[in-house]
């Protein structure tokens, strides 16, 4: 056989090969054309539907989630403007307020400085409101949900001086006749010289002066006169002092008398003054534009009654220009039953004293507290969501 005509081994075994893989092309294609055809499977499904069931869950948790944090947000807000609202209304009260009327640790009363009585209070509740009430207007809710509220003044104290006038009892000057009483008639009156003298109080020897006042006086307190221990030191005797209502002329009615102690002298043969107190005999009071008297006399009479020596002043050369009505001298040397004719140009020399109603201006030393200003705290709560505000705020006008 002609070897052309004699199929070649390799060549059989190319065509069988591709014989081979154009079957299996064939397979390949009808196996994916039937299954474009007949759907998912069973097992494709069941994972597609879990897929989606848990995007489907995880979806809505998310939305829970939005929904939650959006209330949650809401509700923050709202207790914060709540919050802010109630510490702007506090300082704007505060800061304008005249003073602070009254505080607990729950609420706080302030005057306001148009006149107003603003309140702010708290039942002490929680979950309730803080209320503000302006004088007995209806309260209105400043923030809701109050958790913690306080308050607290704060005070500065400082002394503080007041004078008030009151009615009182003083001692004043009845009448007096210094040492130097006499010397501004020296020049106008032409008169020549003032002499000192000394008259002798002793036995029934004694002496007065004349005095009235344009005041009244309640009663008589003491009397202070110039005297000396002359012949004897000390004295013999105390010395007896008297105040008279005026009889003519002359002492008349004792109302008042006190006792020098013979040895309150100092010094032998000088002039001193002394105080002596004054006890009212009856009623003492000085009536005013009366006449009176005072007398100086030993506490007996008979020997070894010296008592000492009062001082008088007598101005001389006066005789035509010396007013007659001038308060008179006068002594006795019987113990009263007769006196020697009056003296205008003498006096003893005394200062009488007696009490009187009057007014005084008392000052009053105080402490007196200032609120300078309120620190105040307040805590909102809802949900367990907390807001507070705290601070303090100062009054204006302290």
């Amino acid at each position: 056989m002609d070897s052309r005509l004699q199929p070649n081994s390799g060549q059989v075994a190319s065509e069988r090969a591709t014989g081979t893989a154009v079957c299996v092309r064939r397979r390949a294609s009808y196996s994916l054309s039937a299954r474009s055809t007949s759907g998912f499977t069973l097992v494709e499904t069941l994972i597609a539907a879990t897929l989606g069931a848990v995007l489907i869950v995880a979806l809505i948790n998310l939305f829970g989630n939005m929904m939650t944090l959006s209330a949650t947000m809401r509700q923050r807000a709202e207790l914060r403007r709540d919050a802010e609202l109630a510490s702007i209304l506090l300082h704007r009260d505060l800061s304008q307020a005249d003073a602070v009327l009254g505080f607990t640790k729950l609420s706080l009363s302030l005057l306001a400085a148009n006149g107003d009585t603003i309140r702010y209070a708290w039942n002490g509740t929680k979950g309730d409101s803080l209320t503000r009430q302006v004088d007995s207007g209806a309260a209105a809710v400043v923030a809701a949900n109050v958790d913690t509220v306080g308050f607290l003044p704060l005070s500065l104290s400082r002394p503080f001086l007041t004078e008030r006038v009151i009615a009182t009892v003083i001692e004043d000057t009845v009448a007096k006749f210094d040492e130097n009483d006499y010397d501004p008639w020296l020049g106008p009156c032409d008169c020549s010289k003032i002499k000192s003298e000394k008259r002798r109080v002793e036995d029934d020897n004694w002496c007065g002066t004349q005095f009235w006042d344009t005041e009244a006086f309640g009663r008589l307190t003491r009397v202070s006169l110039r005297l000396k221990a002359d012949d004897h030191f000390p004295p013999e005797v105390d010395m007896i002092i008297d105040v008279h209502e005026d009889n003519s002329g002359r002492p008349g009615t004792v109302i008042s008398t006190g006792r020098l102690s013979r040895l309150v002298f100092m010094q032998e043969n000088i002039w001193e003054w002394h105080d002596v107190t004054l006890e009212a005999v009856g009623s003492d009071s000085i009536v005013a534009g009366d006449t009176y008297w005072i007398l100086l006399k030993p506490p007996a009479e008979g020997g070894h009654t010296y008592a000492g020596h009062a001082n008088y002043k007598k101005i001389e050369g006066c005789d035509d220009c010396w007013p007659t009505n001038s308060v008179t001298y006068r002594f006795t040397n019987d113990g009263g039953s007769s006196w020697n004719t009056p003296y205008y140009d003498m006096d003893i020399c005394f200062f009488l004293y007696g009490s009187k109603s009057s007014t005084a201006l008392n000052e009053i030393t105080q402490t007196l507290v200032d609120t300078t200003g309120v620190e105040f705290y307040l805590a909102l709560e809802k949900d367990n969501e907390r807001e507070v505000r705290a601070g303090h705020i100062s009054l204006e006008d302290l």
